[in-house]
């Protein structure tokens, strides 16, 4: 059931801010279907929320920010 307005903490307003800067940092929601081959994830080695694309042997996929295979 929802919390009425009359009820919300004064800390709903930090909870939306930090909501709306995780948006605008990884780059909201995506709905666009990637092409085979192609995802996107947070790479463990630079931390960004960047493009990874399948290597040619099709084994590994290789961030587009830094270049870590993942």
């Amino acid at each position: 059931m929802a919390t009425p307005a009359t009820h919300l903490d004064e800390d709903y307003g930090l909870v939306l801010a930090r909501y709306l800067r995780g948006l605008a940092r990884n780059g909201g929601h995506r709905t666009a279907r990637r092409s085979p081959g192609h995802d996107v994830r947070t790479c463990p080695n630079c931390g960004a929320r960047s493009d990874f694309a399948l290597d040619p042997e099709g084994t590994w996929y290789r961030c587009a920010s830094c270049g870590h295979y993942a």
